[in-house]
């Protein structure tokens, strides 16, 4: 009876004591909870510092991407909705005046990629799901830049030899797709510019060792969207040989038929991009097929591509004939005057021949700004 008493007593204080102990933890906790809710700055404040971050803060904004999560889980909410946020911040920013999508904004390529990377960490499937809008609010490059700077922080999948990460590989969907539909497009209809941006082998130029990394990921991905592409190319085909020559038959001829080499894929992807590229060549909305084919006369300084313009000028200008033309353009519509990004530089680099261009860069830069801030007023 006393040993039992002795027990009961000891039960008691020990269940006293985990109850004790359990009250102070949850009551640390909040305390905790409390005191990080404090450090966290508010909603309002980090979404403004998300639409005045400049895009060389790629630190910065990483950082803001945390907080945003923090500020979530302290505000008990899902952290996606608070993130949804930064995405939508992300993209008002990178809109721009040639995009398909509506508004304007400043054209913020690198941003939009840091936020997005940033997001990646906490939530993949979130971006996996907005992806097809980048290139209606951007540009198929930003996809394309996207996927070499996350497959570049995947040491398995950047040395060739680990499976592309969860995002990369919905790009890589991405690009076979749209390059799959450009292919099946009727003659005469405009195919996207998948083509023109999709990665390949020869997409970055230079001896350094940082330029053969980098055509070491576009050769990876250039794989990868090949594969996908032909893959559902041959599975079609092959559907169509089952019905036609009966089910056993058809899987005989699938099965002799085996899958490309490496060698024969990358000819048929190069002659998949050639072909479209040449379209969009054709119909004035690419330059550099055209001046490898010297066949300055089919540019149409009106429709293509300002950037290219501008990066092609001094080969544009060399020609007397071709140089007359352009400036006739000029004359006549803004639309055939190359962008500008840097005055300073633009200024410094030309001849005489492109000091004459510069007014007139400068004039539509000033134009276009007006108009992007007109836009955001309203």
């Amino acid at each position: 009876s006393l040993r039992l008493g002795r027990a009961m007593l000891c039960m008691a204080a020990c269940a006293s004591s985990a109850g004790g102990s359990e009250t102070i933890t949850i009551a640390r906790q909040a305390s905790e909870a409390a005191s990080e809710a404090n450090d966290v700055p508010p909603l309002d404040d980090l979404l403004v510092a998300l639409d005045v971050a400049s895009r060389e803060e790629t630190a910065e904004t990483e950082q803001t991407i945390l907080a945003l999560v923090a500020r979530a889980k302290a505000d008990g909410v899902e952290p996606r909705e608070y993130l949804a946020l930064a995405i939508l911040i992300a993209f008002r920013r990178r809109n721009h005046a040639a995009s398909q999508a509506q508004g304007m904004g400043a054209g913020e390529r690198r941003l939009l990629r840091t936020v997005l990377r940033a997001i990646a960490a906490h939530d993949p499937a979130a971006v996996v799901l907005i992806l097809p809008l980048i290139p209606l609010y951007g540009s198929w490059k930003d996809l394309a830049l996207l996927a070499e700077e996350l497959l570049a922080d995947d040491d398995s999948a950047a040395s060739g030899e680990g499976e592309l990460p969860f995002i990369v590989h919905a790009i890589v969907d991405c690009f076979a797709e749209a390059l799959a539909h450009d292919e099946a497009l009727p003659e005469g209809e405009l195919p996207s510019s998948a083509a023109k941006y999709a990665p390949h082998e020869g997409r970055h130029a230079g001896g350094g060792r940082e330029a053969q990394s980098a055509r070491r990921l576009a050769k990876i991905l250039a794989d990868a969207i090949a594969r996908r592409v032909f893959s559902r190319a041959a599975a079609g085909e092959a559907s169509a040989a089952a019905e036609g020559e009966g089910g056993a038959a058809g899987k005989r001829k699938r099965e002799g038929n085996g899958e490309l080499g490496k060698d024969a894929l990358r000819a048929k992807y190069r002659k998949l991009r050639a072909g479209l590229n040449m379209r969009l060549a054709e119909a004035g909305h690419l330059l550099e097929p055209l001046l490898a084919a010297k066949r300055l006369d089919a540019i149409d300084f009106k429709k293509a591509p300002k950037g290219a313009l501008a990066k092609c000028r001094k080969a544009l200008l060399k020609d007397p004939e071709t140089a007359a033309r352009w400036k006739k353009a000029m004359a006549a519509s803004d639309k055939a005057v190359p962008d500008i990004t840097d005055i300073v530089q633009a200024a410094a680099e030309g001849g005489d021949d492109e000091l004459e261009l510069l007014p007139r860069r400068i004039s539509k830069a000033i134009a276009a700004l007006k108009a992007a801030r007109e836009q955001l007023q309203a």
